[in-house]
């Protein structure tokens, strides 16, 4: 009998660890993860174009546009940098991040002297039932260890009947993910 019970609290166990409900087998998503605003649904996700690159002379400066995605989800504005921002040239890809009112700079270790200057319009975002949203959204990137960082920028406008966010000449000091968070 006592073997019968401990075999049935055995696969109990068993079989409530192997759940996926479960953090034992599948983390929970991060705080910051959770925080960015999410694009709303799309069955065609696959036709949109999902990044841009540029090679930038960081002495001289210079200016990406980005186009990205497609009509209803989309990223527009561009990133300015100014002379003297980094040595050398360098390769810049920006990508959109999946599911997310964020995009993924790159490459990660370029250390900037002067801050990039990013002027962006994310469009396609699920909006409706925020009361006072102005209020509850920023413009954050993720550090090193995984939490949201506010960024400095002159100005954040939001259009919530047109799923709209924009951010006016937000800084950034280095390259990570970044994006509108709630």
């Amino acid at each position: 009998m006592k073997k019968a019970l401990l075999t049935i609290v055995l696969l109990s166990f068993g079989i409530w660890g192997c759940s996926e409900n479960t953090s034992i087998t599948a983390p929970e998503k991060s705080d910051s993860q959770q925080s960015f605003l999410k694009v709303t649904a799309s069955s065609s996700s696959e036709l949109m174009k999902k990044s841009v690159s540029e090679t930038i002379d960081g002495e001289d400066g210079g200016m990406i546009k980005i186009r990205i995605g497609r009509k209803e989800i989309h990223a527009k504005g561009w990133l300015d940098f100014p002379e003297d921002s980094f040595e050398g040239e360098e390769k810049i890809s920006i990508r959109l991040a999946e599911d997310f009112a964020a995009l993924d700079f790159e490459p990660s270790g370029i250390p900037l002297e002067l801050p990039a200057l990013l002027t962006l319009t994310f469009s396609g975002l699920e909006l409706e039932g925020y009361d006072e949203i102005e209020d509850e959204i920023e413009f954050q990137y993720i550090d090193e260890d995984g939490n949201l960082k506010s960024v400095d920028y002159e100005t954040l406008i939001v259009k919530r009947d047109r799923g709209r966010v924009t951010v006016v000449r937000a800084e950034l000091k280095h390259f990570s993910r970044y994006g509108f968070t709630k």
